[in-house]
């Protein structure tokens, strides 16, 4: 079938997406020259060979017994490609039954042994669903007529053909047999006869080398006959001829490419339906060498893998390594069809075709559907409704009833002694810094605006110092007064109420010029916040 043949397989491979499969050949140019030719396909269109196994007639049941457990060891590889004759494909599922994996692997074979399906009834259970390529044929009905009508009589120079007659009508042409052969019976009265499918690949091949040979004959020696045709007649001028031979043929257009390859038309053949010895074979496809691409027939292809449906729909993954998730990066390994999957960091996409990772920039997160992209960070607040909301209002609001209650009570009664001993002009900075503090958390609710940041920063920052600052300088007096008191009657300086509000204000003061500083640094920097 040359090599186009393998193409096909080829293309029925990434049809169902399987990048990742398995080949067995038979020893010899058969099986070699077919692993060759699909090497080189396979290379070209991304599809990885995890196991390459050679068999042979003369292999023992261990080899073949290795070889499936070479297949079992790259089990990802579901899909097993076989260019063998019948012989070694048997022994192969023979080994494949011993193992107890009969419908482990998707079986894809060739016509050596996709056509001689009665050679392997002993293992039909394993080759059960296997896809095989065979040359496309189409009934003649002109043979058909011609050769059930033939009596032996019409074909004395044909050798095979009385051993044919034998068989069809069970009868024999030796003399005393217990049934004799007619010689006045035709083929169509045989009630085993069915007609011969492959019989136009074999009209078509016959015309080929008949228009070859009379091409060859017309441009080297023009009339001649007999031996001097044969004479004129040799190996590398007949094979030109072949491959520039083109014309209409039982099967359509007839031509070769420049390998002498058959550009012709092959099908793609499922084995289906087995129940014990019972098989049969259906047609899922044709594949067009002239058009170089599948038509499908419509019919289902039934899938008998182990973890296939119970309907036999699902196709099976013959696949090393599945595609990587958003936001996970390939780690490739020695075959190009396996990798391993890492993920990228939180705020990281991926880059190069997923084979590094990027980290976005600052106040950007990654879309998170694909994570090969950056998108800013939508801005988000505590809205008035939230229960965490409502919870620092109640809160601030108490906090702000029992300041003002506590002012007023210091003011209704700022006269009192024990009111003039707490540092009363003290006590009501820091009253106001705790007022501030309440009115900043509120403040911190509202939907963020400039000037709103700006009295948030500002407040917080100043309610603390307002509310420290007098702390720290009422500290500081009662300190010094009882030192000082430890040596002298002299009262210290800078301890009268006006004194210590003075101190208090400059603290305080001292504070927002470097707040201001901070802000205005921050809103033009503002990814330094996060140093």
């Amino acid at each position: 079938m040359g090599s186009t043949w393998v193409k096909a397989m080829i293309d029925i491979i990434l049809y169902h997406g399987w990048s990742y499969i398995s080949a067995v050949h038979e020893e010899g140019n058969y099986g070699e020259t077919a692993l060759k030719t699909f090497r080189r396909y396979a290379k070209a269109f991304g599809i990885c060979i995890a196991v390459d196994a050679q068999l042979s007639l003369s292999s023992t049941e261990e080899d073949n017994d290795q070889v499936v457990r070479n297949l079992v060891n790259h089990k990802n590889a579901h899909v097993v490609v076989v260019f063998s004759g019948p012989a070694v494909a048997l022994q192969l599922f023979k080994a494949v039954e011993r193992a107890g994996i009969t419908r482990m692997f998707q079986w894809i074979g060739s016509e050596a042994w996709g056509t001689r399906i009665n050679s392997l009834v002993e293992v039909l259970d394993v080759v059960a669903g296997a896809i095989t390529v065979q040359v496309s044929w189409r009934y003649v009905p002109d043979f058909d007529r011609y050769f059930t009508s033939l009596q032996l009589g019409d074909k004395p120079e044909n050798p095979w053909f009385e051993e044919f007659w034998e068989m069809q009508f069970g009868c024999s042409w030796k003399d005393g047999a217990t049934r004799p052969c007619d010689e006045t019976d035709t083929v169509s009265k045989s009630a085993t006869y069915k007609p011969i499918k492959n019989i136009s690949p074999v009209i078509d091949s016959v015309t080929t080398f008949a228009y070859a040979l009379h091409d060859v004959i017309e441009k080297r020696c023009p009339g001649a006959t007999g031996k001097g045709a044969r004479d004129c007649i040799t190996g590398p001028h007949l094979l030109e001829s072949l491959k520039n031979i083109t014309f209409e043929g039982v099967l359509g257009k007839i031509a070769f490419d420049e390998n002498g390859d058959f550009l012709g038309q092959y099908d793609l053949v499922q084995l289906i339906d087995v129940r014990g010895p019972n098989y049969k074979q259906v047609k899922l496809a044709t594949w067009d060498a002239t058009l170089n691409g599948l038509i499908f027939d419509g019919k289902p292809i039934k899938w008998n893998l182990d973890d296939s449906d119970p309907a036999n729909q699902t196709v099976p993954e013959s696949v090393c390594a599945k595609p990587c998730r958003p936001g996970e990066f390939y780690i490739p390994k020695e075959l190009k069809c396996c990798w391993e999957c890492r993920h990228c960091r939180d705020n990281e996409i991926t880059t190069n075709n997923a084979s590094t990772c990027l980290a976005c920039p600052i106040f950007q997160w990654p879309e998170q559907s694909t994570f090969t992209s950056c998108e800013p960070i939508a801005a988000e607040h505590v809205r008035w409704g939230d229960p965490l909301a409502i919870g620092i209002v109640i809160v601030a609001l108490l906090g702000l009833l029992a300041t003002v209650a506590t002012s007023v009570f210091y003011i209704r009664f700022n006269k009192e002694r024990l009111i003039k001993a707490s540092s009363r002009e003290l006590s009501f900075l820091m009253l106001i810094g705790i007022l501030l503090g309440y009115v900043t958390a509120i403040i911190f609710l509202a939907t963020p605006k400039d000037y709103l940041c700006y009295c948030e920063y500002l407040g917080f920052s100043l309610s603390f110092s307002w509310l420290y600052a007098p702390l720290a300088t009422r500290t500081n007096r009662i300190y010094r007064i009882f030192n000082t008191g430890k040596k002298s009657t002299i009262r210290p300086k800078f301890i009268s109420p006006r004194s210590q509000v003075t101190i208090a204000t400059i603290f305080i003061t001292v504070q927002v010029g470097p707040f201001n500083r901070s802000f205005l640094y921050l809103k033009e920097n503002p990814s330094n916040a996060f140093d």
